[in-house]
């Protein structure tokens, strides 16, 4: 029988990369949002500088509050036979899903994530999937040998 310890993938809490990769997407999404203001900009003045106002406390509220809260509170941890997975920050979700019962795992990483060294594993059952998101590269191909 392997080792128990050296399959058990614990991770109480994601790397620190994925809180700067999520960081790196509000800012992202801040300035398509903010487009959007100089397109109101040309109808009113009024309303562009409201429109700013909200975007920059958002973005300000997202980026020191939110992002760190949800990095706390996700949470995944892989033994031989399952995963665990428990996310969100307003509605909460734990999930377990057993590897006899996934058919199909996707391991896939996008521009960003590739450039940090993470990637994200969806797991395909009969029913449902989850992703487990901006995990290191090294563990998604560790879960995904753990399905197989």
């Amino acid at each position: 029988m392997k080792n128990m310890e050296k399959q058990k993938i614990n991770h109480n809490m994601m790397s620190k990369k994925a809180l700067v990769l999520w960081r790196l997407r509000i800012s992202a999404a801040i300035i398509g949002a903010y487009f959007f203001v100089g397109a109101a900009f040309a109808l009113s003045r009024l309303t562009s500088v409201i429109l700013g106002t909200v975007f920059i406390v958002v973005y300000v509220a997202a980026f020191t509050v939110y992002c760190p809260i949800l990095h706390r509170s996700y949470r995944y941890i892989i033994n031989e036979s399952d995963a665990e997975i428990q996310k969100g920050v307003f509605f909460r979700t734990h999930t377990q899903i057993k590897f006899s019962k996934v058919q199909y795992c996707v391991v896939s990483q996008g521009p960003l994530q590739r450039l940090f060294g993470l990637c994200s594993v969806r797991l395909l059952t009969a029913g449902s999937f989850e992703t487990i998101r901006d995990i290191s590269l090294r563990n998604g191909e560790k879960i995904k040998k753990l399905t197989e």
